[in-house]
């Protein structure tokens, strides 16, 4: 852990929220800007309770990062004032952009090095959109962030996991395919809404079927029922992952981060990648493989 007096004055400091699909979007999100603008980066790994489990950074990645702690995380915070980008600070959905009006957003980009660095919370995405709100426009550093992405690698325990996995079972026609279930339903008409989803989803993997022969599925979903439907539509044709589906309440703590992780690396794997709105997951596990992804809305 690095002291907080040795953090520099214009370092960026970075606490992921969320899942691990977010997370791993704000990595590399924040990680191209700071490396954009040549300055260092410091992470809080924030274990729970916001759809996480209590697992620690170094024991998911062996990718080399500063990380800092709560303590030290809970001073600067005090000690950044408005430069503290954290969603969890501000009213949700007015959070992303009621704190970052309180920023001098040139600083961003001036030819010297920024005398003041920022804590933050946030995927590409959302960057895109609320810096070209202030007539800033990021999109080139979208190749940045690709890169960044595929930085994060896997401790050597779930590389080998993967290798194992995937030599035995994949071949060059298996398509990924993300169900997400769980902590996305929000009541009976979303539920309903993530059935249409997934039969729209149904109709996409047969027509696959039908222009592909022998293509195989990799099925990764927080949903035992979407598995054994997609198991009885897909007889033969389903490679799934053996686990204990861990109970997923939105912005609970979610245990098994292992098993997500280790999905991910097989999505990654795969020739494309399919998922449902709305999922960070899937587009994520795409990335990480540089693999073409498409999501059903």
């Amino acid at each position: 852990m690095c002291a907080v007096k040795t953090i520099p004055e214009n370092a960026i400091v970075l606490r992921p929220v969320f899942g691990l699909g977010n997370r791993l979007r704000s990595l590399a999100s924040v990680g191209a800007i700071a490396n954009y603008l040549k300055q260092e980066l410091y992470i809080y790994w924030c274990r729970g309770p916001s759809g996480f489990s209590n697992i620690q950074f170094q024991e998911l990645f062996k990718t080399q990062v500063k990380l800092i702690s709560s303590k030290e995380y809970q001073f600067l915070c005090q000690t950044a004032g408005k430069r503290v980008l954290d969603i969890e600070t501000a009213p949700i959905l007015k959070g992303y952009q009621t704190i970052l009006d309180d920023l001098d957003f040139k600083h961003f980009f001036e030819e010297e090095v920024p005398k003041t660095g920022f804590v933050i919370q946030m995927g590409f995405n959302n960057m895109l959109n609320i810096f070209s709100n202030h007539g800033y426009n990021l999109k080139f550093l979208h190749s940045e962030y690709l890169k960044t992405v595929q930085k994060y690698k896997p401790i050597e325990r779930f590389r080998k996991l993967a290798d194992d996995y995937v030599s035995d079972r994949f071949g060059s026609r298996v398509v990924g395919v993300h169900v997400r279930r769980g902590d996305h339903q929000r009541g009976e008409q979303h539920g309903k809404l993530l059935s249409i989803l997934e039969d729209k989803l149904i109709l996409y993997m047969k027509k696959i079927s039908q222009d592909h022969e022998n293509t195989m599925f990799y099925l990764s979903t927080d949903n035992e029922e979407s598995l054994g439907k997609f198991e009885s539509l897909f007889p033969e044709q389903i490679l799934s992952f053996p686990k204990e589906f861990a109970l997923s309440k939105l912005g609970q703590h979610k245990d098994d981060q292992e098993t997500a992780w280790l999905e991910m690396q097989f999505l990654s794997r795969t020739r494309q990648v399919i998922g449902t709105m709305g999922s960070t997951f899937g587009e994520l596990s795409a990335q990480l493989g540089g693999k073409p992804y498409s999501f059903i809305r």
